[in-house]
């Protein structure tokens, strides 16, 4: 049995454009790139939340604005 959904998704061009290079790159499909950022994203904000566990994730700042 297949889980997954279908979901249609407009992207801007430039992240059209790093999806085909990355998939080309790695040899992969262009959805198991978005996939694979998804997931990347998912892992980085339980690493953030793990590291302030009195804090919500979305009180804890991207690492690009932190100081």
């Amino acid at each position: 049995m297949n889980d997954r959904k279908p979901m249609q998704l407009r992207l801007p061009p430039d992240l059209k454009a790093w999806i085909e290079a990355e998939a080309a790159k790695n040899g992969a499909s262009q959805n198991s790139e978005v996939i694979r950022a998804i997931r990347d994203r998912m892992e980085r904000v339980v690493i953030i939340a793990d590291s302030f566990p009195d804090r919500s994730p979305e009180d804890t700042p991207p690492p690009a604005m932190r100081d």
